[in-house]
């Protein structure tokens, strides 16, 4: 899955963490565009039921961030 998800966005995170079995790819790009290429880039990835998505946030005054929020039901 890692490799898939790494391969789909064309770019290194810029770090990468696990916990309770899951793994946190955070990314950064320079401009709004570049980040929704990204998210573009990782919609056919995050169709899959193992994977979750997805929170943008901006830095720049006067661009919201963007939540995407995961309404599937997980087993705990």
């Amino acid at each position: 899955m890692r490799s898939e998800v790494l391969a789909a966005a064309g770019a290194e995170p810029y770090e990468m963490t696990e916990y309770q079995g899951m793994a946190d790819f955070p990314w950064a790009t320079s401009s709004v565009v570049d980040a929704r290429k990204l998210a573009e880039a990782l919609k056919v990835v995050c169709q899959r039921p193992e994977v979750v998505l997805l929170r943008i946030i901006s830095l720049v005054d006067d661009v919201e961030s963007i939540s995407i929020k995961d309404e599937r039901v997980t087993k705990h």
